[in-house]
């Protein structure tokens, strides 16, 4: 009779004990058990012959209950999977405190909720996905109402080839691409006031070459927004092209990339109607814990019954990472991503600490403000000691060519110090 060695006897009782598991387990943990089949063969644990049978079985106990749910954390949100990998939903949120201050007359020291978003996102079928998303917190006008942010079906026949249509973001600058999560600074500069932003229409979108390429075409209500459908009939077309020449050139800790957007459409204010054409140049280059991103935008207006203001504008920002995170990993064509601190708080580490400046201005020909020139410098300091949580703390100055009247006063300067706290999942 053969004398097993206790190594030996401990692998065959472990792939019994696995074999019975997969017998009586539940759906929800046959996507662990895999995991687990994966790290017991990595180790040897498993011989090969022993980890395609179970693993078999795995695959088979999963088919057979192919409409299960399986539950999870992704990127910190509760999320659910059906065990055929068909359908999916995802529960996100986010929550930004601000503290703001300015030394301009009369002006109000105060906390802001300036996001409190709650939505879903999901997956039918393969291909057909979707979100619906609401803002609780404060709008531009001081209001606390709930308002739609994200309602929009999206069906995918290939990476190439996407529709979108509903109330969502058009494809126009890559700061108004980023996500308010992940912008270098509290706020987006003068660009913002010029894109189109969320609204409601239809999208052909695609990334041909992942990573690569991505362009997309769009077309919606012009000046309606998240709030309510636009009380006019005008509509604008939206375009939006974006390459990324860094993995074409073998530089893989960097990004080169380069866009171009367009605009096209009319909008109403009072009783005038104005045409708009706008077009746009993007520019993000990076290599290790370095970034240099800016835009440059040229705003045509045009009117038969009032002044025809054209505007630029155009910022730049340049950030360091200080603890050695790169760029290039939160990278991608349409707007950057999470920031993945090396050494997290609570794993060893402080997190991730980020510096930057930004300047910024706009020129236009007229303006009812009383100024056509204004420029602006925002120094920022960004921790983010988990992936999830971030604290910002901004130090802004606005220089007026001409002087504004705020409060019946004079002004040619502002500068603010603001803060916030954000959290995501």
């Amino acid at each position: 009779m053969k004398v097993l060695y206790k190594e030996e006897a401990g692998k065959l009782l472990l792939a019994a004990s696995i074999a019975a598991m997969f017998g009586v387990a539940t759906t929800p943990a046959l996507a662990a058990d895999e995991a687990l089949l994966d790290k017991l063969y990595e180790k040897g644990v498993l011989t090969e012959d022993e980890y395609n049978e179970l693993n078999s079985d795995a695959k088979k106990a999963k088919s057979d209950d192919g409409n299960a749910m399986v539950g999870s954390f992704k990127g910190g949100a509760p999320s659910w999977e059906s065990a055929d990998g068909k359908h999916s939903l995802l529960l996100h949120g986010r929550v930004q405190v601000d503290y703001r201050s300015s030394d301009l007359p009369d002006s109000i020291d105060s906390f802001d909720v300036r996001r409190a978003y709650l939505g879903v996102k999901g997956q039918l079928y393969d291909k057909w996905t979707y979100e619906i998303t609401g803002d609780w917190g404060r709008d531009s006008g001081g209001k606390s109402a709930p308002r739609l942010e994200y309602a929009y079906v999206n069906y995918e026949w290939n990476s190439a080839v996407e529709a979108r249509a509903g109330h969502f973001k058009f494809p126009f600058g890559f700061s108004q691409l980023t996500s308010s999560r992940f912008v270098d600074f509290m706020e987006r500069t003068f660009t913002d006031d010029f894109e189109p932003g969320k609204d409601q229409g239809v999208m052909i979108h695609g990334e041909p070459v992942k990573k690569v390429f991505s362009y997309a075409v769009g077309y919606a209500n012009d000046g309606g927004g998240r709030a309510s459908a636009p009380d006019t009939d005008t509509k604008g077309l939206i375009a939006r092209a974006a390459m990324n020449f860094a993995p074409l050139v073998n530089f893989d800790k960097g990004v080169l990339h380069l866009g171009v957007d367009y605009r096209d459409g009319a909008f109403t204010v009072a009783t005038n109607e104005f045409d708009r054409k706008a077009t746009g140049l993007e520019a993000v280059g990076a290599y290790g814990p370095f970034k240099l991103q800016s835009e440059y935008l040229t705003v045509d207006l045009s009117t038969d019954t009032a002044a025809n203001p054209d505007v630029d504008v155009y910022y730049v920002n340049l950030m360091w990472l200080i603890t050695g995170e790169q760029y290039a990993d939160s990278y991608s064509l349409n707007g950057m991503k999470a920031i993945k601190p090396l050494k997290p708080l609570g794993g060893g580490g402080t997190g991730a600490w980020e510096l930057g400046v930004q300047f910024a201005e706009l020129d236009a020909d007229q303006s009812q403000a009383g100024t056509d020139n204004v420029q602006s410098m925002t120094v920022g300091l960004k921790w983010i000691p988990v992936t999830n949580v971030r604290f910002l703390l901004n130090w802004v100055e606005n220089d007026y060519d001409t002087p504004i009247n705020v409060g019946g006063q004079p002004v040619d300067k502002e500068t603010q110090v603001n803060g916030r706290v954000q959290l995501y999942f």
